[in-house]
């Protein structure tokens, strides 16, 4: 079936639990036939070494190769899509527990997030406690709240800079994790703690570990390239800016066409029906394309990931066609663009109509 005929208008009625339940009853179908687990396992893993070695490479190849520094920009570029990528491929899966069978794998491969200046924690509280629940759902869901700096729901007060948000929206992207593994956890340590995320029993620990993980991450990209590398401490900065850039841009950029492009729903909470909600807030692109699952973490089929979460990215290509079919099948709403390039152009034009008058 080609997913182009599947561009439905949106559906009034509510979808009753049966309508997931049969759902789940078909996924859990395409698992049981093939034998397979729904962790991801020997795949995940390996796509992880690939991943992890590359990011690896990278650095050591910046602080020790013989090679110009032109030569190492790129280089930098490079190593920030493999951290995306660390972050999409495997740390998103870990901390979902979908990577492995043994949940203290998950576990294990799930803390990488500290190691790399972020809280392992913070993230979980941010994306599987909040985001999944709330999808969209303006003052609640932190992936469209941006202090005010941009208007990313039509229920979030609009300024008057915000009619050039489509055009500033992307440096702010880019400033996205370097404000994530400065600040942005600190904050979110208090805010959490007083919501009661946080247990009061295990606050200074938390804190603690978000410390740490802070000093070790700006002491190998930062400090350790000053330490060995025989250029002037303004080059380096350059090459991790450069670095950080990469990351920014790269990992909002994938996230927000999941739930910030034109035909997804804000609702003013969440709804009822915990499905409909889901579909009505969340949108695919290039859902079969597994080279573009690869390079999204599986991103791609946002849809498939917010109505079935436990589930691995690396089985998303493939029961992605199932749940199409469903929702094609009981009429059903299905937000999803064709193409990347379409996508960050559905993104780019609500970005504009959000920040212009209503």
């Amino acid at each position: 079936m080609d997913t182009d005929t599947l561009i439905e208008p949106r559906i009034k009625k509510k979808v009753k639990v049966n309508h997931f339940l049969a759902l789940r009853k078909e996924v859990d179908k395409y698992f049981k036939e093939n034998k397979i687990s729904e962790n991801g396992n020997a795949k995940f893993l390996a796509s992880a070494i690939v991943i992890v070695v590359g990011y690896l490479t990278c650095y050591l190849t910046i602080l020790f190769a013989p090679i110009p520094l032109v030569f190492k920009i790129p280089l930098c570029i490079v190593m920030g899509v493999f951290h995306a990528l660390c972050n999409m491929n495997i740390l998103h899966d870990a901390v979902h527990m979908s990577a492995f069978s043994n949940k203290k794998w998950n576990k294990r491969f799930g803390l990488f997030f500290n190691l790399f200046g972020a809280s392992t924690n913070n993230w979980r509280v941010q994306h599987n406690v909040i985001h999944h629940k709330h999808t969209n759902v303006a003052g609640v869901d932190r992936d469209i709240d941006s202090g005010g700096l941009l208007r990313m729901s039509p229920l979030q007060e609009r300024k008057s800079f915000h009619r050039f948000q489509h055009i500033y929206t992307w440096l702010l992207f880019g400033m996205l994790h370097l404000n994530w593994v400065t600040f942005k956890d600190f904050r979110q340590h208090k805010e959490f703690s007083e919501q009661g995320h946080i247990k009061k029993k295990d606050q200074k620990k938390e804190f603690r570990i978000i410390l740490f993980s802070k000093i070790f991450y700006w002491a190998y990209a930062v400090v350790t390239p000053i330490l060995v590398m025989d250029i002037a401490i303004w080059q380096v900065l350059t090459g991790f800016v450069i670095y950080q850039v990469t990351i920014g841009l790269y990992l909002a950029t994938v996230f927000q066409l999941a739930h910030v492009v034109e035909d997804t729903d804000y609702p003013e909470e969440l709804m009822n029906d915990w499905m409909v909600h889901q579909l009505v807030t969340t949108s695919d692109f290039n859902p079969r394309n597994k080279i573009v699952a690869w390079f999204t973490g599986g991103l791609n089929n946002q849809v498939i990931h917010h109505l079935f979460p436990h589930i691995s990215r690396v089985h998303y290509a493939n029961i992605s066609s199932i749940m199409i079919d469903f929702l094609e099948k009981n009429n059903l709403p299905y937000n999803y663009k064709p193409t990347f390039v379409g996508a960050l152009a559905s993104h780019y034009r609500q970005m504009r109509h959000l920040g212009s008058n209503d």
